[in-house]
């Protein structure tokens, strides 16, 4: 190989290594307003989340997704919000009322992205609120479905949705029926 040839590979081998993102996050199919990867919801909690989006979504316009990730596969997670976001398209083109609660338990990593429609109603310093002051304390006790289930029922409250009323009590319910289920079985 020549000199201008070596170079040249080189070259092209620097252009297409610069090119390439360092991290590149898979964004799942849309499958549901719940996608849970990991089981963190009990199945009560991930229907009664699911029936209130679907509910919201169909009566106030809002798409409001809840995303459990297994791994955010190096990516920040500010960027896979946005890539997730972005892919789903999340909130319809006119109004782009979106929202993603993205939760990544496994990098103990929370955000909650707000589509432009939707950023009077939920600025950032809103968001954090709802994530610091309601979801992780939740989080920190190991009471996921009630953090998440929390977290939603914050969300709605800031967009107006008299409907917010998303029941804990059912979520306990749920967790103790659950554990009966297993010592029985």
């Amino acid at each position: 190989m020549t000199l201008n040839n070596f170079t040249l590979s080189l070259l092209i081998s620097l252009i297409i290594a610069v090119g390439l993102p360092a991290h590149c996050f898979d964004v799942p199919a849309l499958t549901g307003p719940v996608i849970d990867e990991v089981g963190l919801l009990n199945e009560g909690t991930k229907r009664q989340l699911s029936n209130s989006l679907f509910k919201l979504q169909k009566e106030q316009g809002v798409q409001l997704q809840v995303y459990i990730a297994k791994s955010l596969q190096g990516e920040e997670i500010e960027s896979a919000a946005i890539k997730i976001f972005d892919q789903w398209k999340l909130g319809d083109e006119k109004t782009d009322k979106g929202l993603l609660f993205l939760i990544a338990p496994n990098e103990k990593r929370l955000r909650i992205e707000v589509g432009q429609g939707l950023e009077g109603d939920i600025p950032d310093v809103i968001a954090k609120r709802i994530i610091a002051d309601v979801v992780k304390p939740y989080f920190q006790r190991n009471e996921f479905n009630l953090g998440i289930l929390q977290g939603v029922v914050a969300l709605q409250t800031y967009i107006g949705n008299p409907d917010a009323k998303l029941d804990p009590g059912q979520v306990q319910e749920t967790k103790d029926a659950e554990k009966s289920h297993k010592k029985s079985g």
